[in-house]
């Protein structure tokens, strides 16, 4: 598989889960997966200590962690899963988000974003996905 297949297959593997905890609880605190060289995909979580942690302090433990599997070159890719409020580029309106912030070793580099809305009567509506760059938070410049 070329680099950005398996960095869809990760991202497969995780939305779903950020889906759930969104229409069975509204939200959810970012959480990550990693692709290991045999293929396998594992979750993974983050925590503070603390009841309620900020994302962004759960981001950097995720990222550090990452990095530190990629410098021993344990994994071929990892991905960042947050809940985010974004402008969509077709309608310029601002909508709410999953974001899936992917990164290969083989400097594939994306973050994919699922915009949606809940609704009363309809549950949670998903709007067309749309990409960009990515900013290779994990594997810089050292693609192992």
């Amino acid at each position: 598989m070329t680099p950005k297949e398996e960095s869809e297959a990760l991202l497969r593997e995780l939305l779903p889960f950020a889906k759930t905890m969104l229409h069975d609880y509204g939200e959810f605190h970012p959480f990550g997966g990693m692709l290991k060289h045999d293929g396998e995909i594992v979750h993974i979580g983050a925590t503070t200590g603390e009841d309620m942690s900020p994302a962004d302090s759960l981001v950097e433990i995720m990222v550090d962690n990452f990095r530190r599997a990629a410098r021993e070159k344990a994994i071929k890719a990892a991905a960042i899963v947050l809940n985010v409020t974004v402008i969509v580029p077709s309608t310029s309106v601002k909508s709410d988000a999953i974001e899936v912030r992917i990164d290969h070793r083989d400097g594939y580099s994306a973050n994919v974003f699922f915009p949606y809305r809940s609704t009363d009567d309809q549950g949670i509506l998903y709007e067309a996905a749309f990409a960009s760059r990515g900013n290779s938070l994990i594997f810089g410049t050292d693609r192992g």
